[in-house]
């Protein structure tokens, strides 16, 4: 079986409680990534209403147009 996101939610700043298809369920805070890798790609998702701005495509959760 291959493990994918079926839903995901917004549950704290730079945190988001994902839902696999395995019936998993994981809160991931990705702001300690987000500060140690300065660029301004990442480091505008330190916004938090850019960062609430996620969704899910083909089992991944994705920002943004890349």
């Amino acid at each position: 079986m291959n493990i994918s996101i079926v839903s995901a939610k917004y549950v704290a700043p730079l945190k988001v409680e994902l839902h696999f298809n395995d019936d998993t369920v994981k809160t991931i805070g990705v702001g300690a990534f987000i500060r140690k890798h300065p660029h301004p790609q990442y480091n505008s998702y330190l916004n938090e209403s850019k960062f609430k701005k996620f969704k899910i495509e083909f089992g991944n959760i994705v920002w943004g147009k890349n």
